[in-house]
């Protein structure tokens, strides 16, 4: 058994066609911790505020942070709301805080969850 289907309970492969079909159920955006860490990059951009980073998967969707890993510009818990969720629920993840201590897969101890897809393991 591989590290991630024995640390997951699911191939790496069932993992992402499960996890790429809830996308839409996402609440980040409603989340107080990601949103004060919006607030400080719109802070920035108006000159008020020193840069933020920001990762790929934000800039392209710009949530699902239980997929995709955490944020660079979040550093300060607000407040959780990742167990309210609807893809936790679904998904069964047990983990929250994925904005700022990275996707489920990684807070299992997973650190790269593509590197067996693409035969890295």
């Amino acid at each position: 058994m591989s590290d991630f289907k024995g640390k997951m309970g699911v191939s790496s492969e069932d993992w992402n066609s499960l996890m790429k079909g809830k996308v839409d159920l996402c609440i980040c955006r409603k989340c107080p911790t990601y949103r004060s860490a919006i607030e400080a990059s719109i802070a920035h951009y108006k000159g008020l505020g020193p840069p933020v980073a920001v990762s790929v998967h934000e800039k392209a969707i710009g949530i699902y942070f239980c997929y995709y890993d955490k944020s660079p510009r979040v550093h300060e818990n607000k407040g959780c709301i990742c167990k309210a969720c609807p893809v936790t629920k679904q998904a069964r993840l047990v983990n929250n805080l994925y904005c700022m201590n990275g996707d489920e897969t990684r807070q299992r101890g997973i650190v790269d969850p593509l590197a067996e897809i693409l035969g890295q393991v």
